[in-house]
């Protein structure tokens, strides 16, 4: 289908009007928050160690198995400075047997080919007949033989990662990891057009006859794809339509740090995933984007229930640490009648190269629109016109492994803002003032996230009003964007 074909069967949104629509539904109930919240499955440390980091004593301390949490009669407890768990416990959750010798205190544990043997007391381990010395040996706690998790689950070819954050041990067994496939070459030929992702945080090619969806300002009518119109500070969106058929790439910056291992990090979005819908997937071997890298993810089947089918999905770990998911769509008509959709998407997804544009996370002064504003560590900046409105969005860029939220400040001038209508009791006034004005912020908690919500009057700016939106998961972040809030200066 041409393109002037395609806008013929969907409504052409004028700028002011989406602009409109988005701030009436921000004032309501819904909040601005969840309109302008990025998508992400995932969701939100700063970068995880390799190492596990001491705990503060007494703090609770979970071991994760490939995405479930498991229970122990002893808790895991910290002994110098490694996380130590039950033994029996850990050996058969990894799919190993256990044999325990009591007269020489030895522990032997066997799965497939592999054999490890450890001794209480003893720092000294062998795995598969090699010896591996630890820090801290196998020792008896209340009765029980505690062992270092991290070696242990290792030596039996896991793959391990901690979370400070949350304090959690993640591990992945290789054994349940999703299948490893080989990448498959790139056929350029069949792709022509080049298009800038993110503000040129990214490179894709498409196939000619690709609109960047967000730039068109349309939305679809007719049922075929579910989406729905967005601002482009965190995402972009291209169509390729071949007929009635399509395909959607998307690309959403996910404002998380790698772990450090790109499987472990796209293992766990695709198992919420398959907590959803019962999607499993296999992957691709990683694939080196000069200094980026990436995983390919491919569904083991179809949702045909679904508006938009998932054809392949792909986390990038950019050279800043931070990851992008970009996604391939079909509709069902390009699923059933175009033989070739998948091997069309996985060249889509094999095409990404490096843009030219990083994440600036040093402490810093910025500008936001007529204001300067001052910004900490980790945090970073998306902004932009959105018809006669001017929107910014300040975000904490957090782990792999952490919240479903986003820490975030949503700024926005405007002349089309109204007040915020809430009960008397639940809101409090901000010690001090903002721009020189006294300030009643608005709090409130919603499903477990921290609401801060103002707006003020812009003196002599033709009747402009400044709101400002904040979420955060812990009072710490409430205060370092509070921080941020109160550094805003007018320049004129």
């Amino acid at each position: 289908m041409k393109q002037d074909a395609l806008l013929t069967k969907h409504t052409i949104f004028k700028q002011a009007r989406f602009t409109r629509s988005c701030i009436t539904r921000a004032m309501g109930v819904a909040r601005l928050g969840l309109i302008l919240a990025l998508f992400l499955l995932l969701i939100p440390p700063p970068v995880m160690a390799e190492e596990e980091a001491p705990a503060p004593a007494g703090d609770t301390i979970q071991v994760s198995l490939n995405g479930a949490i498991l229970d122990f009669d002893v808790p895991p407890q910290l002994i110098g400075n490694r996380t130590m768990v039950p033994m029996r416990r850990i050996f058969e959750a990894l799919g190993a047997t256990v044999d325990w010798n009591a007269e020489t205190r030895t522990i032997t544990a066997t799965k497939e080919d592999s054999v490890m043997i450890l001794q209480i007391d003893d720092t000294l381990i062998l795995v598969d007949g090699t010896e591996i010395t630890l820090d801290v040996p196998p020792q008896l706690v209340d009765n029980r033989t505690l062992v270092p998790v991290r070696a242990v689950a290792e030596g039996l070819k896991a793959d391990v990662t901690w979370d400070e954050t949350t304090r959690t041990v993640f591990i992945v067994a290789q054994a349940t990891a999703a299948e490893i496939i080989p990448p498959a070459p790139v056929v350029e030929e069949s792709l022509t057009q080049v298009f800038s992702l993110l503000d040129d945080r990214l490179h894709i090619t498409m196939p000619e006859g690709t609109i960047n969806y967000l730039q068109a300002f349309t939305e679809m009518l007719d049922g075929l794809l579910d989406l729905q119109m967005k601002d482009n500070l965190e995402k972009t969106t291209l169509l390729y339509a071949e007929d009635e058929e399509y395909i959607v790439v998307e690309a959403t910056e996910l404002f998380r740090y790698a772990s450090g291992s790109l499987r472990n990090d796209i293992l766990y979005i695709t198992d919420k995933v398959k907590e959803t819908n019962g999607i499993a997937f296999t992957f691709s071997d990683v694939i080196r984007i000069n200094s980026a890298e990436m995983i390919i993810a491919t569904p083991d089947k179809w949702d045909f229930y679904a508006p938009s089918i998932l054809l392949k999905t792909a986390l990038v770990r950019m050279p800043d640490n931070t990851l992008i998911l970009v996604t391939a769509y079909a509709n069902i008509e390009m699923v059933l009648n175009c033989d070739y959709c998948m091997d069309l998407a996985d060249m889509m997804l094999r095409s990404i190269q490096l843009g030219r544009k990083t994440f600036d996370i040093s402490p810093r002064t910025s500008t936001v629109s007529q204001f300067e504003m001052s910004v900490p560590k980790d945090y970073v900046l998306s902004s932009g016109q959105i018809g006669e409105s001017y929107l910014c969005i300040a975000r904490k860029i957090t782990g792999i492994y952490a919240p479903d939220k986003n820490p975030s400040m949503q700024i926005i001038i405007s002349t089309q803002l109204g007040g915020i209508s809430i009960p008397a009791m639940e809101w409090e006034k901000l010690s001090g003032n903002l721009l020189g004005q006294e300030v009643a912020w608005v709090t409130y908690q919603y499903e477990d996230i921290l609401w801060l919500e103002a707006v003020l009057e812009l003196p002599n700016s033709g009747g402009k009003k400044l709101y400002i939106g904040i979420t955060a998961n812990t009072e710490s972040e409430l205060n370092e964007m509070k921080a941020m809030a109160n550094s805003l200066r007018r320049l004129y």
